[in-house]
């Protein structure tokens, strides 16, 4: 059985890519569409498989330690899988952490199938909406909050090479129980003849926690910039679709490789922050709370999920600059140059607005006779 799926046109046989804007696949050659949410595919039991009843056991359906870590362990084998391009006959090496590529040869856009079938198949994805010509005018918009932008930037920096790249992502669930403990203080003010009188009550708290996440995604890909991920979110998990294959074509994408262990307390950890923050928040009846012991336990499962982004780089003055965009929403994050003269005329300009408002202060105290 071949391992390689190609999106053929049924009408002409041309190469049939997943068209953004219209949200179907498009040939390029005849024009014909398909529309994925309400055609199956015919050979679906070849490319788009479903798990038989006897093999129930390898479908990641709950997050198992055990098993998921085998999985991620055998997807970093040192040994290149070889596929072969059904359109020019060549070799293809792909690196384990990739779902689908582009023939470097004659250019046909391929997608792995046995890295998206059975206990690899991902649980859902969310389509591309944001077409790559809308990008340079998201990052114009970036770029306006960037104050300090060096003056040559828009004339000087170019675009790199934009990649469409299906980012894979464990989507948790899970509760969060347990107590934490806070110190607290409220403090008030009394006045005893001409002196001022300030009293502080501290106090040691415990309360009770039980707190549910729902879809919380956590990027499982060591091959993308992690903190870039983190930051181009939320993704609307409203609009997840049933997996196809086809959504893939005329994208790249990634499978998970992380180890479960380090995902898990990643997700963790996120889960504690808020339960802290939502705890301090709403300490009712004291003036402050800060959390200073716990015993949280979280239980955990998650779904597999493939979520769009755009990366590329921009150059200026001989240095990249990482970029991503969600494929979503375009929201645009990454990193940016910044001029040696703009920020010390900022600097300046803000050191002046503060020492106005401090004479200011001064010259009105004077006046009053304090």
């Amino acid at each position: 059985m071949s391992n390689v799926a190609q999106m053929k046109c049924p009408s002409c046989g041309g190469r049939m890519i997943y068209d953004v804007n219209k949200q179907k696949m498009v040939c390029e050659y005849c024009k014909s569409e398909i529309d994925i949410t309400q055609e199956k595919e015919k050979t679906e039991e070849k490319a788009n498989s479903e798990l038989q009843p006897g093999n129930a056991d390898l479908k990641i359906e709950k997050f198992d330690f055990n098993s998921l870590k085998d999985k991620a362990s055998d997807l970093n084998a040192e040994a290149l899988p070889v596929y072969h391009c059904d359109s020019c006959g060549a070799e293809i090496i792909a690196a384990p952490e990739q779902l689908s590529l582009t023939c470097p040869y004659c250019r046909n856009h391929v997608v792995l199938t046995d890295k998206v079938s059975g206990n690899l198949r991902p649980d859902g994805i969310v389509p591309f909406t944001i077409t790559p010509d809308k990008l340079p005018e998201l990052l114009k918009t970036f770029y306006k909050d960037k104050k300090l932008l060096p003056f040559k930037f828009f004339s000087e920096s170019t675009l790199g090479n934009i990649t469409g790249v299906y980012v894979p992502f464990w989507v948790f669930n899970g509760k969060l129980s347990g107590r934490l403990g806070f110190d607290t203080h409220n403090t008030s003010t009394s006045y005893e003849g001409s002196y001022k009188v300030t009293t502080t009550d501290k106090y040691e708290a415990q309360r009770d926690v039980e707190l549910e996440f729902k879809n919380l995604p956590v990027d499982a890909s060591s091959v993308v910039d992690e903190a870039l991920m983190d930051t181009i979110g939320p993704y609307d998990l409203s609009d997840v679709k049933e997996f196809d294959i086809r959504y893939l074509s005329g994208f790249a994408a990634d499978r998970f490789d992380v180890a479960p262990k380090d995902m898990a307390q990643r997700t963790e950890n996120l889960m504690k922050t808020s339960a802290d923050k939502i705890v301090e928040r709403d300490a009712f009846g004291y003036d402050s709370a800060k959390h200073t012991s716990g015993n949280l336990k979280a239980d955990l499962d998650a779904k597999y999920y493939l979520l769009p982004a755009y990366l590329f780089n921009v150059n200026f003055a001989g240095k990249d600059y990482s970029f991503a965009v969600n494929g979503q929403t375009g929201k645009v994050s990454g990193s940016v140059p910044t001029g040696g003269f703009k920020s010390v005329v900022y600097f300046l300009i803000r050191m002046l607005a503060v020492l106005a408002v401090v004479l200011l202060i001064v010259l009105v105290l004077y006046l009053l006779g304090r």
